[in-house]
């Protein structure tokens, strides 16, 4: 006969195999990191995700990130272009309507009209004309 040893610490690593043996289940072997992280054991229960890339972090890149680019020194009234990027599960909708209420014209961020941005699992990138009004003003076209 084979005994295992199953306890708190080992109850989901440890099965029964049909040779009659204990067998360890490598804690990455289903990777338990989503949307394309990297699993990488640290113990024999234990695993840490590379989010590296995936747009999400967290424990299992679980939580979407929205990324904008940075915006370089702008000349006034000159135009340029910022890129938003995010991958999510289904559609992600990114609403500049609470900005438009919020802040009001003149104090960052004069938005032409108040609309919305969307992303899907397709569409992870959005490059919006900007145009500097004067200095950190800026107005742009959705």
């Amino acid at each position: 006969s084979v005994r295992c040893d199953i306890n708190e610490t080992n109850a989901e690593i440890v099965q029964w195999s049909e040779s009659g043996t204990c067998d360890r289940t490598p804690v990455c072997e289903n990777n338990p990191c989503k949307h394309g992280g990297i699993c990488s054991e640290t113990s024999d229960n234990e695993f840490t995700c590379d989010c590296t890339g995936t747009l999400y972090q967290g424990r299992t890149c679980e939580q979407g990130l929205v990324i904008v680019s940075e915006i370089s020194v702008q000349t006034a009234f000159v135009p340029s272009v910022i890129t938003i990027s995010a991958r999510p599960d289904e559609e992600l909708i990114v609403d500049f309507n609470d900005v438009c209420r919020s802040i009001g014209a003149g104090q960052g961020i004069v938005p032409n009209e108040c609309q919305q941005i969307r992303f899907t699992r397709t569409q992870t990138m959005i490059q919006i004309p900007i145009i500097p009004l004067g200095s950190g003003i800026f107005e742009f076209k959705i």
